[in-house]
């Protein structure tokens, strides 16, 4: 017989949000029963799980649109569902896949099997046993931190432009931070995917390929347009969903890189305009390129340093 689960109240600013339609994320899972009620009674309203029994019914999901992100049990993960979960967080980069850690798992099988959830490409390993793990998990799946369905598709179809699921497994990490809302600069980037910034340019530069800087800045402009279709949204709005350093920093990035006024910018560019843009400008002509990128390459000896300038990243540097 289980003890009674206990978790903290999600705080009341959450609730009242989750009160609201656009808020609510829905989640595939494959989890054991015991886990279906640790992530429903943890549930602060949003988020709506839709739960499977088998890992290869997730990906159908994902792919009908009947689900924005999907959650795996690691105590359910063994040989013969190894293979489908690869091909789940391969086949989906665009959307969140998460792993599932609870206090029922032996730490013996814990550890190996969160490894190999890493190299397949997995890349939220979420451990409950501990009270700060469910704050981790509603901040992981908050529906405020997810793309949204346009910058879903934007990024699948750049994915797709360098190779789909036969690109460099670097590459498309290399994307998705870039269109990662939260990515806003050069050096978070690099810490994202745990490289020296000088690194990471140095090897965009060997490959013949615009830097990751220009790549992060045209993709926060993608942001832009889209986020300008919502006439509610003012030029101040915009820059503070983009977590620009000022409404006039993200002015100056439009002027700069495009000739234009952020007002002249709303009025010629929507969210797939600027995509295409995107796409031909920085993606078609080095497609080849692209495809055998490897920005992460070995990262694992400069990811103390790089996390170092990560943080520094948050003060200069930004790309809008």
């Amino acid at each position: 017989m289980y003890a009674p689960i206990h978790f903290p109240p999600a705080p009341a600013r959450v609730r009242e949000q989750a009160r609201e339609p656009r808020d609510t994320l829905t989640v595939t899972t494959w989890l054991t029963t015991r886990e279906r009620q640790q992530v429903e009674a943890a549930n602060c309203g949003c988020l709506r799980f839709v739960h499977r029994e088998a890992a290869t019914a997730l990906g159908p999901d994902l792919a009908g649109g009947k689900a924005d992100a999907a959650l795996v049990s690691v105590a359910l993960l063994d040989r013969d569902t190894h293979g489908s979960v690869a091909a789940l967080a391969r086949g989906f980069p665009a959307h969140l896949v998460a792993a599932l850690v609870s206090e029922a798992d032996d730490e013996a099988h814990v550890v190996p099997a969160t490894l190999k959830l890493g190299r397949i490409g997995v890349g939220s390993v979420l451990d409950v046993r501990t009270p700060a793990g469910w704050s981790d998990f509603r901040r992981t799946f908050d529906p405020r931190r997810q793309r949204d369905g346009f910058m879903r598709t934007a990024l699948a179809s750049v994915l797709a432009d360098v190779g789909g699921q036969q690109a460099e497994q670097g590459c498309t990490r290399f994307f998705c931070e870039v269109f990662s809302l939260h990515t806003r600069s050069a050096k978070r980037l690099a810490a994202q995917l745990g490289v020296h910034p000088s690194t990471l340019m140095s090897r965009f530069y060997r490959a013949g390929v615009p830097s990751p800087k220009t790549y992060l800045t045209y993709a926060r402009l993608v942001w832009a347009a889209h986020l300008s279709e919502s006439p509610a949204l003012t030029i101040g709005d915009i820059a503070d969903r983009l977590e620009a350093s000022s409404p006039h920093s993200f002015g100056r990035t439009v002027r700069l890189v495009l000739a234009l006024t952020p007002t002249d910018f709303r009025r010629r560019y929507n969210g797939p305009a600027m995509l295409d843009r995107f796409r031909d400008q920085l993606i078609a002509p080095y497609r080849d390129k692209l495809r055998t990128l490897d920005p992460v390459g070995d990262a694992g000896a400069v990811g103390v340093g790089a996390r170092q300038y990560g943080r520094e990243g948050g003060r200069e540097g930004r790309a809008a």
